[in-house]
């Protein structure tokens, strides 16, 4: 006996349309083509002002889009329902949330930087703490592997401490202590930093201006107030569900849409937010195999032991001279 749809059936398919139907920001992006941008390794912002009026032939497109998508929903009986995704807005109010469990962690990050589907560049980096308050004392410490004008392969370059007081303001660019240390073979003439070039196979120690926070503090790329904003205006979407490394996550894409001040770029934008924790975990900008570039970008939070802080210190190899 054929079963009989009901509104009941109607109205779920409808909001199922809601949740799966083609974006049509993505639809104009594969119209307008892709044009080129400057390359952009993970953590590079540049806000986007422009918007793009939606021709018809997009509505066309998304009308048939549905009529088929709905017909699906409605025709097979039986079919189980796709799993149900979060709102954009509970996952920006969870996040919220997250942030303020991990403020007193260690902040660590990895970034890759691809050109062309080539490795280019990585990057290691720790914050301490992730999210510093005016008075405390902030620790960072980078590690930068790339290639050089002479050579291809990427290699270890340089690894930078930082550490200064928060100022009262809060985040920013305060004077503060740097340890640089040159890697030799790098094929680099120098670290520089500020005015000071600190020369292959040495160290140095000196005052500079050094910037305050991590990729989660206030004002910053995952700044919680900015990025929950972000997301509850429309200028993220929630796409899907994965699991990544073993963790459940959530995925989030970046939209044209919003009122996002701390648009990344090149295009697509992907961010994946653990399931559980609501903590950003991945963060990829740029299409693959590209000359745009792709920067491929992960997240962990450390929590304060004597081991984890110890990442903080720069290391001096033995041999290297101060200068």
């Amino acid at each position: 006996m054929r079963e009989t749809r009901t509104e009941s059936d109607l109205a779920e398919a409808l909001a199922a349309l809601e949740r799966y139907a083609p974006d049509p920001d993505a639809v104009l992006r594969g119209l307008r083509g892709n044009p080129l941008r400057p390359a952009a390794f993970g953590g590079h912002r540049r806000r986007r002002t422009i918007r793009w009026r939606r021709p018809l032939i997009v509505a066309a497109i998304a009308s048939a889009a549905a009529a088929a998508l709905v017909l699906a929903l409605l025709v097979p009986a039986g079919r189980p329902a796709p799993p149900r995704l979060p709102s954009a807005s509970s996952v920006a109010t969870a996040m919220l949330t997250a942030f303020d469990s991990v403020s007193g962690y260690v902040e660590y990050e990895t970034q890759t930087g691809y050109n062309l589907g080539v490795r280019v560049d990585e990057y290691q980096s720790w914050s301490w703490p992730a999210q510093p308050v005016p008075g405390q004392r902030q620790l960072s410490r980078t590690r930068y592997s790339g290639t050089s004008p002479h050579s291809a392969v990427v290699k270890l370059t340089e690894d930078r401490g930082t550490e200064a007081v928060v100022p009262p303001r809060g985040r920013g660019l305060v004077r503060g202590q740097v340890t640089m240390v040159c890697f030799l073979g790098s094929g680099q003439t120098g670290c520089g930093y500020g005015n000071r070039n600190t020369l292959p196979g040495t160290w140095s120690r000196f005052t500079a201006t050094v910037p305050i926070g991590s990729d989660i503090s206030p004002g910053a790329i995952f700044g919680p107030a900015n990025l929950a904003r972000d997301i509850a205006s429309g200028a993220w979407r929630v796409v899907g569900r994965t699991q990544l490394d073993g963790q459940p996550t959530i995925e989030l894409s970046e939209t044209d849409r919003g009122d996002n001040d701390t648009a990344l770029e090149p295009l697509p934008v992907r961010l994946w937010v653990n399931a559980q924790t609501y903590l950003p975990v991945r963060l990829v900008t740029g299409p693959p195999d590209s000359i745009e570039g792709m920067g491929v970008q992960d997240f962990h939070y450390l929590p304060p032991t004597p081991a984890n802080l110890a990442l903080l210190r720069v290391p001096i190899p033995a041999g290297y001279p101060r200068r």
